[in-house]
């Protein structure tokens, strides 16, 4: 039991547990309570008429206690919401502890409940049921049968209506007065009190506006304001005493009106300012008004791009650039001449940001300057994949988002660059006919942007739109002509948007895919892009349509990126994992059984190659060693001849030796030679005597010593000559036996 005597009421008739662990009661009547769960008692909170903020149920009368709180529940945001049958529905945000009601308001006085839209769109008596979808959106139904959803932070940009349009502002330094030009003349608004006080062309005054149509104001260090008009020329404005003074070229050359017709105005330094114009761009002297004037010439290079210079901005560097019809022109001082970039492009805004990249609009998109590049880039953003038409205008606010504004609405880009919001007609902004723009930023972080029938004054900070990202799904699957329905042994076997995974054969590589997202907060188109991953290239962005389709894709895994991008740049991204398998020649197990045999056939390559090579191998073996056999053979005879020469040679060393030694015995028979050949030949001298003297037998004697002399020396003499032969056998290096020779 929770105490019921606390409640007020005791017929309960919603109850809620929000996120935090506070436990909601809605009883019949003005009771809203709150559980404190450790004691276990009601804190009950009342419906105050003089504090509306306070946490409550909706409005209900002091005499009324039929009317029931029909739900409570918690969204997205952790904001509470209380519904009530009859009275409309509070929303209450627990961190600043505000109430805000939707719906009917009770006068107390006069005991009734009157229709009173204390926020926006709930019109309605009561609420029935509250809902958080799948895309965390907000959903209230009604009792008069109507179905409301709820759009988080968005806000109506304040519009402030004039009679004509406006194109350029100026907002003094206190934050309260505001000048504006429009095309009847110049105005004067205290923000304050919102009283006007304009200014207009009088013929009959030398010191009034030089032309109605005021479209730029700049302001110069005394405070004085410089007008500029087109269809006039340039004035110099005093606030104090209301007098303009017009600025006239002292050159005559330039020409009556040349420069009469004005489109902007820029104060470069304490010396120049510059004048975009209809026909051309003039640097002006401030302190001789002497005007340097450049017209559109094609056949010159080096002058402007175009006719008509809208916009003027100056980089970190202190590089002049002009907004062209032609194109984007920077002033090149030292030659007094310009570089023409964007050729052909109609260039209406140039801006430099805070980060000192220089901006421009043109007519086909956003574009960036690349300096390392020397030339300008599109700006490419998945929220407007084919580029933004017809920009007017660009303004950078304190926190360094771009504000660009086109003939229709105003976009938003965030500080990273990433993020692009469009403020169109859901946020109240009219369409233009104005074909340029002069916006303006005041000191204190105001943005104000000029209208055909007024302007906008806002604070950017404001402005905070924060709506639940759109549903987006696949709706169809297409293979050929024929549409997959989910079945079983299907490729579906569950409705495609509850499909995360597709299997295709090789021959069903021919699709498209639907795919359809939902936002309930826009009349805006969503605008879709996609990606197959392995397959394209890049983004295909195809706007407002929603199918993507391919053909011939080849075997593989593929990855379908399909994003979904609402009017706020809320980008919202689905994938679908595509598989097409191959034919059953390019499976894997194909491709296994083709390196199985492409294996073997190697591996019998090799081993046929490896027998030849054995084979060679041995060959060569062979051959190497019958070589190796010859040169051993040749080497051995070679070595024989050498040993029979080494013998010889040794032989005859043996000779040398033995030649002292046989010398000496041949000496001996030879001396015992010629011994007996001298003492034969004095025996035949004496036996000649004794013939001659007749002793016959002394001359025998003598013959018979000579014998014997004869005999010793024969023996002598073959002694000697067994010793030579001996001599000559022991030389010789050969048996002496015959052998053939090559002659």
């Amino acid at each position: 039991p929770l105490n019921p005597e606390s409640l007020i009421n005791p017929i309960v008739s919603a109850i809620f547990e929000d996120s935090r662990g506070i436990f909601w009661v809605g009883t019949k009547g003005n009771g809203l309570h709150t559980l404190d769960r450790k004691t276990g008692k009601f804190t009950r909170h009342l419906y105050d008429p003089s504090q509306p903020g306070k946490l409550s149920r909706p409005p209900i009368s002091k005499t009324d206690s039929t009317d029931a709180i029909s739900f409570i529940n918690e969204d997205h945001a952790g904001k509470i919401w209380i519904g009530s049958f009859a009275n409309g529905v509070n929303w209450y945000d627990p961190k600043t502890r505000q109430s805000y009601h939707y719906g009917l308001v009770y006068d107390n006085k006069n005991n009734a409940a009157f229709a009173k839209d204390t926020l926006t769109g709930f019109k309605d008596e009561g609420a029935v049921r509250f809902m958080i979808a799948a895309d965390s959106s907000t959903w209230i139904t009604s009792q008069s049968g109507n179905i409301y959803t709820v759009s988080y932070g968005r806000k109506t940009i304040p519009f402030f209506p004039n009679k004509n349009a406006v194109n350029s502002f100026y907002l003094e330094p206190n934050g309260s007065i505001l000048w504006f030009g429009t095309d009847l003349g110049l105005v004067r608004k205290d923000l304050t009190t919102n009283s006007l006080k304009s200014w207009k062309h009088d013929p009959n005054d030398p010191n009034s506006l030089n032309h109605n149509s005021v479209v730029d104001i700049e302001p110069d260090e005394s405070g004085k304001l410089y007008i500029a008009a087109h269809g006039g020329g340039l004035d110099l404005f005093d606030p104090v005493t209301g007098k303009f003074t017009p600025i006239k070229p002292v050159n005559a050359t330039i020409g009556g009106s040349t420069m009469d017709s004005l489109h902007s105005i820029f104060i470069e330094n304490d010396r120049y300012l510059w004048l975009g114009g209809e026909n051309g761009l003039a640097r002006v002297d401030r302190s001789t008004n002497n005007f340097n004037v450049w017209r559109f010439n094609k056949e010159n290079e080096k002058g402007i791009s175009g006719t008509t210079v809208f916009s003027i901005a100056k980089d970190k560097k202190g590089n002049m650039w002009f907004a062209n019809v032609g194109g984007v022109d920077k002033f090149i001082s030292d030659s007094n001449s310009f570089r023409q970039y964007l050729k052909g492009y109609s260039l209406r805004a140039v801006l430099v940001d805070a980060k000192g990249i220089l901006w421009a609009g043109t007519d086909m998109g956003l574009y960036q300057y690349d300096e390392s590049k020397d030339q300008f880039v599109p700006f490419n953003s998945p929220v407007f994949s084919m580029g933004i038409e017809m920009i007017l205008n660009i303004l950078e606010d304190d926190q360094q988002n771009l504000w660009v504004t086109t003939a229709n609405s105003i976009l938003k880009i965030g500080a990273n660059r990433e993020r692009i919001q469009l403020f169109n007609a859901d946020y109240g902004i009219l369409s233009s006919n104005w074909n340029w723009l002069n916006n303006y930023k005041a000191t204190d972080g105001r943005l104000f942007i000029g209208g055909s029938n007024g302007y906008y004054m806002f604070k950017p900070e404001e402005i905070n739109v924060s709506n639940p990202a759109p549903v987006l799904n696949f709706s169809q699957l297409i293979i050929g002509s024929k549409e997959i329905v989910p079945g079983t042994g299907e490729i579906l076997s569950d409705p495609i948007w509850k499909t995360g995974k597709i299997k295709l054969a090789y021959n069903q590589n021919t699709f498209s895919l639907d795919f359809i997202a939902l936002n309930f907060n826009s009349s805006e188109a969503i605008k879709y892009s996609y990606q197959l991953e392995n397959f394209d290239h890049g983004w295909n962005n195809i706007g407002t349509d929603h199918k993507a389709s391919f053909f011939n894709v080849p075997p593989g895994r593929y990855t379908l990126r399909v994003r979904a991008v609402n009017s706020e740049g809320t980008i919202t991204e689905k994938t679908l994992s595509i598989t097409i398998s191959p034919p059953w020649w390019k499976t894997w197990w194909a491709y296994s059984l083709y390196a199985l045999l492409i294996i073997v056939a190697g591996w019998q390559v090799y081993l046929y190659q490896k027998r030849y090579i054995l084979s060679r191998e041995r060959e060569r073996s062979r051959e190497k060693e019958l070589a190796h056999a010859k040169e051993i053979e040749k080497a051995y005879k070679a070595l024989q001849a050498t040993q029979a020469q080494l013998i010889q040679s040794e032989k005859m060393a043996s000779l040398g030796e033995l030649t002292a030694g046989i010398a000496h015995e041949i000496q001996n028979p030879l001396n015992f030679v010629n011994n007996f050949s001298e003492v034969n030949s004095e025996l035949i001298g004496e036996m000649k005597d004794e013939l001659a003297k007749g002793n016959i037998e002394e001359a025998k004697t003598i013959a018979n010593d000579i014998d014997e002399n004869e005999q010793k020396i024969i023996f002598h003499g073959k002694r000697a000559d067994a010793i030579v032969k001996g001599m000559l056998q022991h030389s010789r290096s050969s048996n002496g036996s015959k052998e053939p020779a090559d002659i």
